[in-house]
């Protein structure tokens, strides 16, 4: 076993990034990984109010900024809560990685702009509007009246790092 342990020691790293010695699983962002991704998400009321209306935001840096309405708007405005000074929570290059497969195994960037069931807009209650920058490459994503796999899941992502970081 002593052996085998002074073996494997020099090629620990590389086994620990692939996730095993056949690399069965993907690689994983490491702290020198750049990921350039930067987006909001807005999940937008259709009803009379704001209440309830929330975005949340992600810097190049890894900072994630989250403002949730819980009273009403001005007339004309969506919202009434902005995202504070100091960030909600600060992501980690793994969790930076994991929203960047996500937008690019959901093919996010090639959604087209509106995705929007007519008939279904006011019984599903709100829209989702995500704008992002993955690369130097812009895409804006507005979702009405049904649902989209790719942008539920950054979704649910951002939901998850933000319950952790507050």
């Amino acid at each position: 076993m002593e052996a085998l342990t002074h073996t494997l020691l020099p090629f620990w790293p590389a086994i620990a990034l692939f996730g095993g010695v056949l690399g069965a699983m993907a690689p994983v962002a490491c702290a020198g990984d750049s990921v350039n991704l930067v987006l909001e998400l807005r999940i937008i009321n259709q009803s009379q109010t704001c209440i309830g209306n929330k975005r949340f935001k992600v810097e190049a840096a890894g900072d994630l900024y989250v403002a949730l309405n819980q009273q009403g708007c001005d007339a004309g405005s969506l919202w009434s809560a902005q995202y504070s000074a100091t960030p909600t929570a600060h992501l980690s290059a793994r969790q930076l990685g994991a929203l960047r497969d996500a937008v690019v195994s959901g093919e996010v960037m090639d959604l087209p702009a509106q995705l929007t069931d007519a008939d279904r807009v006011m019984e599903d209650g709100y829209r989702e509007e995500l704008d992002l920058t993955l690369d130097g490459k812009a895409r804006s994503v507005v979702v009405a009246g049904g649902r989209s796999e790719p942008v539920e899941r950054v979704r649910r992502l951002l939901e998850s790092y933000a319950r952790r970081g507050s």
